[in-house]
């Protein structure tokens, strides 16, 4: 019986060594990712995570010991592997890419093969790499290997501090120990959940902020967990994806009278209405538009709102069929460019966010998967840029070589880089109009006034670039929409800028309420006087950009049974009453109380 006994304990005091190695080593690794691995947000809430996790992991690891003492050793095993494995590589992109594990570079492994993932890695590992911070983790590797292989050590000095320390020292050390576990639990407790709704249960940004309000202080703190929110990314892409492959079979274009031969969209980014001087804003940041209006060529839409105030959602919605209420996920809808692709338009995306490289590249923009994916975009484009450019002004020259005048009918679509945050490199320093001085505003310090005339400067900018794209389409038979993504919260009745989720009716008229107009040439104006009077006469109109399509739909003549007369802001069925949903959360005239 002693000897059963003293077995048993000699076997609990060995798997009390190898927990209390797998403890301090990886509490080590994680210290290190969490220090040297900045911008995933506090390192003491992140610290405090790291110790709540590893003392739950410890003890689930010490229990299975004294069941199984081979699955524990399997387990903890493979923990080594997995947590070494991907912090190394985690580690690794930071030091070359100045970037961790992302969805994007999941993305990118997936797509790769065995020629191009052996050249990628010839190139990545190099003997700088292991005297930069990867060595360091490879080195505290080493070292948890001998100190495994040093057990029994190990073993000895905790059955030393065992029966040195009195029995009462060491309940009241456990009992702190389980106060500071709770204390840490609670205080992190909206860590589990956001980790929950947002990894787990594949809940966007805004669904998880509809159950509850939570703001993570330490988001995916540590490798592994980014590594779990990558793929879980990547999983919900690649079902947008699928279900956007489906939506292109359900394209039914029953007939096209291609009533407006050319038909140009002009996406702006970040603009905020009430920086426009179109619109009445006391700096001129849109000369060339505020000509325009007064020679009776555009017409400006006074109460147009984005459906979201990011570009990825508001794109989505944009160019779907999908109108925010409607049953199902927007990628179970067909996009309004396979509908002008099939109907015969020529279709020409011109974008300075998104492009395709090569047959396997992928966007940045890990959201927009309708643009991003070589395969759902040769459903809806003929053609389109491949490069990015420093300025806007670039994708004029892009429409110069790409644009192909012998085609009777061209759908083309500009999307500009535009106000996109950081605005002062959104436009060349020459064009410099308006400096911090030109702002009285004691509420704002130099520097806040400096952002916002780089906004302005933004804005004066993109709309010399909206002037080239018109002037190439004044002798066709055009019509053209101009259209931001979203609005950008930039200072107007308040001192704060940059994006937020908040529900102030002042924060969302300045995220959400867009410049929109519709110009067209004069030939398409005596070729179609009904179509302008009718645009004339919905200037007023309550609209919301998740109805563009079909708008686009009455525009190009194109009959289909996805075509609703009552969403077509030019049509005389059009329902002004419907409610305009943003962020598919609340109404946005109830909150602005318009």
């Amino acid at each position: 019986m002693k000897s059963f006994e003293g077995k048993t304990r000699a076997r609990s005091e060995n798997e009390y060594g190898l927990t209390a190695i797998f403890f301090v080593f990886m509490f080590v690794l994680g210290m290190f990712c969490i220090v040297f691995e900045p911008g995933f947000g506090s390192r003491i809430y992140g610290a405090a995570e790291l110790f709540f996790d590893l003392i739950l992991l410890t003890v689930f690891l010490m229990v299975v010991g004294r069941l199984s003492k081979g699955l524990a050793s399997f387990l903890r095993i493979s923990l080594y592997v997995i947590l070494y494995a991907v912090a190394i590589i985690d580690v690794a992109c930071y030091v070359r890419l100045q970037s961790p594990i992302t969805p994007i570079w999941v993305e990118a492994t997936m797509l790769t093969n065995n020629q191009e993932a052996t050249e990628a890695f010839m190139s990545f590992v190099t003997p700088d790499l292991f005297f930069s911070k990867v060595g360091i983790v490879l080195l505290l590797l080493v070292l948890n290997i001998v100190a495994v292989c040093k057990r029994k050590k190990v073993d000895n000095a905790i059955n030393i501090l065992h029966h040195a320390l009195p029995s009462k020292i060491r309940i009241i050390s456990l009992c702190v120990i389980g106060v500071l576990l709770v204390a840490d639990g609670a205080l992190l407790w909206e860590e589990k959940e956001y980790f929950i709704y947002k990894t787990l249960l594949q809940y966007d940004e805004l669904k998880v902020q509809e159950r509850k309000d939570l703001t993570p202080k330490a988001r995916n703190y540590i490798p592994v967990y980014r590594l779990a929110y990558s793929l879980s990314e990547y999983s919900l892409m690649q079902s947008a994806r699928k279900g956007l492959w489906n939506s292109a079979d359900k394209v039914v274009v029953d007939s096209c009278s291609f009533s407006s031969p050319h038909i140009v969209l002009i996406v702006g980014e970040s603009c905020n209405r009430s920086h426009s001087s179109l619109y009445g804003y006391d700096k001129p940041t849109a000369p060339f538009q505020q000509q325009m209006a007064e020679k009776g060529e555009l017409v400006r839409f006074n109460n147009v709102v984005s459906s979201w105030n990011v570009t990825a959602e508001s794109f989505q919605y944009m160019f779907s069929l999908y109108g925010a209420g409607d049953p199902g996920r927007w990628y179970e809808y067909p996009l309004i460019t396979q509908f002008l692709k099939k109907a015969g338009y020529d279709n020409l995306f011109l974008s300075n966010q998104y492009v395709l490289a090569k047959a396997n590249s992928i966007s940045e923009y890990k959201e927009d998967v309708f643009v991003n994916s070589r395969r759902i975009s040769e459903t809806q484009f003929n053609r389109r840029n491949s490069e990015r450019h420093e300025f806007d002004e670039g994708l004029i020259d892009d429409y110069d070589m790409l644009f192909n005048p012998e085609s009777e009918h061209t759908f083309t679509i500009v999307h500009f880089q535009g106000l996109h945050f950081e605005f002062i490199d959104r436009y060349p320093e020459s064009r410099t109009v308006f400096t911090e001085s030109d702002y009285s505003r004691p509420d704002l310090n130099d520097e806040k006034k400096g952002v916002l005339a780089a906004y302005d400067n933004a804005m004066r900018y993109n709309d010399s670039v909206i002037s080239s794209v018109i002037d190439r389409l004044r002798d066709s038979e055009c019509i053209a929409i101009f259209v931001p993504d979203h609005g950008e919260r930039i200072f107007d009745n308040c001192t704060e800028w940059g994006r937020s989720l908040t529900w102030d009716s002042n924060d969302i008229r300045q995220q959400f309420e867009i410049p929109f107009w519709i110009w067209a040439s004069a030939e398409y104006k005596e070729r179609h006087p009904d179509v302008w009077t009718r645009v004339e006469s919905a200037a007023d109109r309550k609209f919301m950009t998740d109805n563009l399509p079909h708008l686009i739909l009455d525009l190009a003549g194109i009959s289909t049974p996805y075509y609703k007369s009552q969403n077509d802001l030019l049509s005389p069925d059009y329902n002004e009453e419907r409610p305009r949903i943003l962020r598919d959360e609340r109404d946005y005239d109830e909150i602005c109380d318009l």
